[in-house]
């Protein structure tokens, strides 16, 4: 049986807090985000961490998008946002996402 590749959609958020109960200092970051070199650019709601100097995604880290530079390391956070040209961007410590997700019973956007 071939093995089923995962759909680039729909796990940022879920992944971005379990990340995030990893690596307790990393900051869980949602936004609205354009699809690189699309076009016209097409905009979407989006989480990532950022740790270490890095932006992980579950499509960069799980899926392996990004290229042979970013897949399963991580975008610089200027390039992250160079490319991705992110508005709306809230940032949460652990338990401020934490405490986000109990308040709202789901794992975002909040």
């Amino acid at each position: 049986m071939a093995k089923v590749k995962p759909i680039p959609c729909g796990l940022c958020f879920e992944w971005a807090l379990h990340y995030a109960h990893q690596h307790p200092e990393a900051i869980v970051v949602h936004g609205r985000v354009a699809e690189p070199f699309a076009q016209p650019p097409h905009r979407y709601d989006h989480a990532w961490v950022e740790h270490r100097g890095l932006v992980r995604d579950w499509q960069t880290m799980v899926v392996g998008y990004g290229g042979p530079n970013f897949a399963k390391r991580g975008y610089p956070i200027p390039t992250f946002y160079e490319l991705y040209r992110p508005t709306k961007v809230k940032r949460y410590t652990q338990t401020e996402a934490l405490i986000q997700m109990a308040r709202s019973g789901h794992k975002g956007p909040w």
